[in-house]
């Protein structure tokens, strides 16, 4: 038997979100997990429930919005450029530039390396950055560690960002985005990268 009280109450959850240009979609886990915590209880007392979700996720949404606003406010007032990557979204470019810093003082990067990894993700093998050169990209490009453990395909699914050897590109290439130096070592992990990938690829077709 159907139930409809799932599917209405999607449809309101649904409505709640999209109205702030938040994709309900993302949410899904979160929704399922609310609407089973009270799948016995009345309609009134599920719809409550499901609309108090939707609420505090619009809520949190419009408090990450506002800090990121006042963060590039700070960032423009202080006199850091901003700039644009190709290969981001739209929605991805203000944080993104941001957290791009203009200098460094003295820091400790050692040789980037990858490694063969599983994706937290999807499960799936992809060549990454080891932990040590994770660390050491910490220390230029506060971008989520989480971000460096996801396939080329999950980075975009679930951070909105291109993959590490295309990020860094834009990153290193952009005119006054970080120091000389820094910009050097990102085209570093970027040539480390893309090396260790095309190795991968010749490899699976010759069966290896």
């Amino acid at each position: 038997m159907p139930d409809n009280d799932r599917f209405i109450l999607w449809s309101l959850f649904t409505e709640i979100v999209s109205a702030f240009d938040i994709n309900p979609e993302e949410y899904i886990d979160d929704f399922n997990k609310k609407y089973e915590a009270v799948s016995n209880e009345s309609y009134n007392i599920k719809k409550r429930a499901i609309k108090e979700l939707a609420n505090s996720i619009v809520k949190q949404r419009k408090i990450v919005k506002a800090s990121n606003e006042r963060k590039k406010e700070e960032i423009e007032r202080a006199g850091i450029k901003t700039i644009r990557f190709p290969s981001l979204s739209l929605e991805a470019q203000p944080d993104i530039a941001a957290v791009i810093p203009t200098s460094l003082g003295f820091i400790s990067l050692i040789k980037p390396e990858v490694v063969v990894r599983k994706c937290r993700y999807c499960g799936r093998e992809f060549i990454g950055l080891s932990d040590d050169t994770i660390s050491s990209l910490m220390q230029i490009t506060p971008i989520p560690v989480d971000y460096y453990y996801a396939c080329d395909e999950c980075v975009r699914t679930h951070f909105g960002y291109p993959p590490p050897d295309i990020l860094f590109a834009d990153v290193s290439s952009a005119p006054g985005a970080i120091s000389p130096a820094a910009a050097k070592y990102l085209r570093l992990v970027v040539r480390t990268l893309k090396r260790a990938k095309r190795k991968d690829m010749r490899e699976r077709k010759e069966g290896k």
